[in-house]
């Protein structure tokens, strides 16, 4: 039976969506049944034309670190989303996180699978493996 792995992504930084599609490219690539929840400020992951930001504790950074993920063959954010996606990861956007924000499934890039809210996530992914928060 595979594993389940549920990554929770709040933060919309690039620090955060870097390291969750990371872990979730990685579970998918291993055959593992991912589940990627955009929720609060991280559904700005999977916005159309998201422009992501290093964190303030990270800004020095924010020029170079494209360029060395780049010569690293390190895909930007928004590849590596639709790279999961294409490896069998299911891709979640927070019902409640949408209506709060005023936000349409027209909204995101295509690979968002279902919105749903906390409860339908927690059932999805109530025999998980492994629970990852970003």
């Amino acid at each position: 039976m595979a594993k389940t792995v549920a990554i929770i992504v709040t933060g919309d930084t690039l620090e955060r969506v870097y390291s969750a599609m990371i872990f979730g490219m990685t579970a998918a690539s291993m055959n593992m049944k991912t589940h990627i929840f955009f929720s609060f400020f991280g559904i700005n992951a999977i916005k159309k034309n998201a422009d992501l930001k290093m964190g303030s504790d990270y800004k020095s950074y924010e020029k170079m670190l494209p360029q060395r993920f780049k010569e690293m063959n390190i895909p930007p954010v928004q590849e590596m989303i639709k790279q999961a996606k294409s490896m069998g990861a299911k891709i979640y956007a927070c019902k409640t996180t949408m209506a709060a924000f005023g936000l349409k499934m027209s909204d995101f890039i295509e690979v968002v699978d279902k919105e749903v809210g906390a409860a339908e996530f927690l059932e999805i992914t109530t025999n998980a493996n492994t629970t990852m928060t970003f």
